[in-house]
């Protein structure tokens, strides 16, 4: 179990502070005891990692270091950006968390390569990941519920809403009387020390 060091602040284990050994960089701790960036100020984190793309390279040293992260795997990573930065041949390749097949609304690491004669070399990584954990709890609003709530809260006044079903993505769309379209919802989590 984690041990807290401030209200709302959890440490990483003994495994991840274990497992930062490994990086050949520092490693500075966020609040929900992941690490928040990586930086090898004098070089890189890693360099010659054979991989076909910037996604494929960032993916083998996130694999390489997922006990770090708390991660048991990989595969709850989805692809947000992996596009070389303007002006730049570095890229930033960024992936959002999910547990429980839904989306993290703040868990997102960015790990920034940039290509060599042989291979990718890792430059920098930031986070705000959780460690992997169990989603607690259950939802207890509908998808048409959410968004009605939504909509109050920014002061729309909506009626006839309706759910036209699943989109191709997963999200659930929406009707509205007042509003030209269709909305959308999803089912987000948010990551917390526990």
């Amino acid at each position: 179990t984690p041990s807290t060091t401030t209200p709302g602040k959890v440490a990483p284990t003994r495994a991840q502070l274990r497992s930062a050994r490994s990086i050949h960089g520092r490693v500075s701790w966020g609040p929900l005891g992941t690490p928040a960036s990586v930086i090898h100020y004098d070089g890189y984190l890693a360099a010659g990692l054979k991989a076909p793309s910037a996604e494929s390279a960032s993916l083998d040293w996130l694999a390489a270091h997922k006990a770090v992260f708390g991660l048991r795997s990989i595969k709850g990573l989805r692809v947000l950006t992996a596009a070389p930065l303007r002006g730049s041949k570095a890229h930033a390749v960024s992936f959002r968390q999910t547990f429980g097949g839904a989306l993290s609304a703040d868990g997102v690491v960015t790990v920034t390569v940039v290509p060599a004669k042989t291979g990718w070399k890792v430059v920098y990584t930031s986070s705000s990941l959780a460690r992997d954990q169990a989603v607690v709890g259950k939802r207890s609003l509908s998808p048409v519920h959410a968004w009605v709530k939504a909509a109050q809260a920014t002061g729309i006044h909506v009626s006839d809403v309706a759910a036209l079903g699943k989109t191709a993505d997963g999200t659930t769309a929406i009707s509205a009387s007042g509003l030209s379209g269709s909305e959308t919802v999803r089912p987000t989590v948010f990551g917390t020390g526990r």
